[in-house]
C-alpha cells in the first residue's frame, strides 16, 4: 500500500464555515479541538482550532487560556448568546457543534508546510453550512 504525500490546504482567506465537531485534552491543562467544515471550490476541506481553556496561573499555558476563552466567547456572541461562569464539556460541545460562522484562514509553517488555521471569527456564517 503506497501513502499519497501530496499535500492540498484551504488556502488564507475568508470561509463560512461549520462547526463540525468538538473535542477535549486533558492534561496538565485543558485544551478544546474545534474542527471547522469549510467548502471551497466543490471540495470540503477540515480546520482544526486547537485552544487552551484551563491551565494553573503558575503554568507557561495560563496565558493562552485568555486565547481559548476568547474564541469560545467570540462564537457564543455571533449568536448573541452570552459567555457562561462555568460550563459543563458535553454542553458546551452541545453548544457549538453545528454553529456556521464566517471564519479568517491564514497559514503556519509546520516542518516545512504551510497549515492552514483559524485566527479570527467574523460572525455568523453568511450561508450556514450545518453539519453534514
Amino acid at each position: 500500500m503506497s501513502i499519497d504525500l501530496e499535500w492540498e490546504a484551504l488556502p488564507e482567506g475568508k470561509y463560512d464555515a461549520a462547526i463540525h465537531e468538538v473535542e477535549f485534552r486533558f492534561g496538565a491543562s485543558t485544551s478544546m479541538v474545534i474542527i471547522w467544515r469549510a467548502l471551497y471550490r466543490g471540495r470540503e476541506y477540515f480546520v482544526d482550532d486547537w485552544v487552551t481553556l484551563d491551565a494553573p496561573k503558575t503554568s507557561s499555558s495560563y496565558q493562552r487560556t485568555a486565547q481559548g476563552k476568547g474564541r469560545i466567547k467570540q462564537i457564543l456572541a455571533a449568536y448573541n448568546e452570552k459567555m457562561p461562569v462555568k460550563i459543563e464539556p458535553d454542553d458546551l460541545v452541545a453548544t457549538l457543534v453545528g454553529k456556521s460562522l464566517r471564519i479568517v484562514v491564514t497559514h503556519k509553517m509546520v516542518n516545512g508546510l504551510s497549515v492552514p488555521k483559524v485566527s479570527n471569527i467574523l460572525g455568523k456564517a453568511e450561508t450556514p453550512l450545518g453539519t453534514p
